[in-house]
């Protein structure tokens, strides 16, 4: 058993994990080889007595959306007083970011306290550190005693290390075509993969659904005995009102006899977030009710007006101009990011800085970019995935109609931004993670 002393700080932490295998580092095919099922999860947290696992959770899977349904789950369950855990991927910009207990990132000492727990458990189970920070964040939720768990899936579903624990509810957000390497390329199959963590009689609720996805997931709610609830029929967008800073959302809910309207802010952009929003509020209503016995209330909704979710077309501080950061990183991602200045802004971007990762769609991202702004600002992506300077320049140049810079690095191509900016003009950032990581550190810098 590695003594919990050797976890005194974040360094001995950070080089610990850092000897284990790391997915989020590997290509498609070599990441395949590791993502193997939920139990090598299970049997460490057996071994450390965390076995059946204590708290009901909320498990939330899909292409597109966990990241924003995943905060605004926590703020409504937090709205109505329950204690709350919350495991994400992937972190802005710190590891910390992965594992909030009410809201708050876990502490070094909290996390050098649960690794010393389990480190000899997940060595001898050969657990990935993507695995191994899944196994720790259950541990942690169970010792600070929190009332439910959020658990954003990692990549998929089946097979996720975090679907090593059964969720009573889970929340499938939306299906596209991603990561086809290991999911494949059908949309039917994609959806089975991801709705395929709910277990027998359990509840899904399930956002906007292309056709296909949605009779999969269908057939599997008979076979399994779930009851499945729908955004567009338990509780539907009736009406948005895009403002400057969020949307006013109507919804309605309830029976035949008896469906009601409710109308609330959303202090979130773009044209997708009103009904993640309700799709949360669908989740939580119902999980609260059916999974832990207890009342819900509209007025827990309330805490989406002041909701700030890192990257997810956040506001950067700017004088006269808007900023706008992104982790849009598929072509139907940065279309809506793309459409939202359009409708919050009244405006395209003027300027769009990208970086943009080997695996994704390069060509089909860059000529949807550049057939609505003028300007556009290349930088590598940070990371052993990110597109290198030399490819951006050859695809660029044959690719782009439009004016385009291309900057060694972050801090650079951020500068270039800004000064390009006129007053009252709209710049855009996006294309992965790890770039809204590095602007975020930049500012807080």
């Amino acid at each position: 058993m590695v003594k919990k002393a050797a976890f005194s700080s974040w360094k001995d932490i950070e080089e610990w994990l850092g000897a284990l295998v790391d997915l989020e580092q590997m290509a498609g095919p070599a990441r395949g080889a590791f993502v193997r099922s939920e139990k090598p999860v299970q049997r460490v947290l057996m071994r450390v007595g965390c076995w059946p696992y204590p708290i009901p959770m909320l498990h939330l899977v899909g292409s597109k959306g966990k990241g924003s349904v995943a905060w605004m789950c926590e703020r409504l369950l937090q709205a109505g007083g329950l204690r709350t855990g919350l495991y994400q991927s992937p972190h802005l910009v710190e590891r910390r970011e992965r594992i909030r207990i009410d809201g708050e990132m876990a502490s070094v000492s909290l996390w050098g306290e649960g690794l010393g727990s389990l480190a000899e458990a997940v060595l001898a189970e050969g657990l990935s550190r993507f695995e191994a920070e899944t196994a720790l964040a259950f541990w942690l939720f169970a010792r600070a005693g929190v009332e439910v768990v959020i658990c954003e899936a990692g990549l998929g579903g089946v097979g996720d290390a975090t679907s090593a624990v059964k969720a009573r509810l889970v929340c499938l957000t939306s299906v596209e075509q991603e990561h086809t390497e290991l999911l494949g390329e059908d949309i039917a199959g994609i959806a089975l993969q991801k709705a395929g963590v709910i277990a027998e009689g359990g509840l899904l609720a399930v956002g906007p659904l292309p056709h296909q996805a949605m009779r999969a997931v269908l057939g599997l709610c008979r076979e399994r005995s779930v009851r499945l609830l729908e955004v567009g029929v338990d509780l539907a967008v009736v009406r948005t009102e895009p403002v400057s800073d969020g949307t006013w959302v109507t919804c309605e809910g309830g029976d035949r006899q008896t469906r009601t309207q409710h109308r609330f802010f959303l202090s979130l952009l773009g044209s997708h977030q009103p009904y993640m929003a309700v799709l949360a509020i669908l989740a939580v209503q119902t999980f609260v009710r059916q999974v832990i016995g207890q009342l819900w209330s509209w007025s827990w909704v309330e805490s989406l007006g002041s909701l700030c979710i890192p990257a997810r077309l956040e506001s950067l501080p700017a004088v006269d101009r808007s900023i706008l950061l992104d982790t849009a990183h598929t072509p139907r991602s940065v279309q809506a990011s793309l459409e939202a200045c359009l409708i919050h802004k009244q405006q395209p971007p003027a300027c769009v800085l990208l970086a943009l990762s080997q695996d994704k769609r390069l060509v089909e991202i860059l000529a949807l970019v550049a057939s609505v702004c003028p300007l556009l600002i290349l930088v590598p992506n940070p990371g052993p995935r990110g597109v290198s300077m030399e490819t951006l320049r050859e695809v660029a140049q044959a690719e782009l109609p439009t004016h385009m810079e291309l900057y060694p690095d972050i801090p650079s191509a951020f500068q270039a931004l800004q000064q390009h900016l006129l007053p009252n003009e709209v710049g855009l950032i996006t294309g992965s993670f790890r770039l809204a990581g590095a602007i975020l550190s930049l500012l807080r810098s």
